[in-house]
């Protein structure tokens, strides 16, 4: 599957969440709707990857950047204690 495909088909399924959702004022949520389509396309037609074949990872960071982070703050707050 292309990145393009993957990515359009997340955006198909958000788009139909979102879309149901405002046509039932909120009574259906956009996140139900589209964590059934996305249980019924991982059960068909989805492959497992199609998140980070989409090209869609985590946001910002990787965990190292996170641990440096982590490491960086106790320091600093270890050096305003003392």
């Amino acid at each position: 599957m292309s990145q393009m495909l993957a990515l359009l088909l997340i955006v198909a399924i958000l788009y139909i969440g979102d879309a149901i959702s405002v046509r039932t004022k909120a009574w259906i949520p956009s996140v139900f709707v589209c964590a059934v389509l996305f249980l019924i396309g991982y059960w068909t037609f989805f492959p497992k990857d199609i998140v980070s074949v989409a090209g869609i990872g985590t946001p910002g960071c990787s965990h190292d950047d996170v641990f440096a982070h982590y490491e960086y703050g106790h320091i600093a707050f270890s050096q305003r204690i003392s």
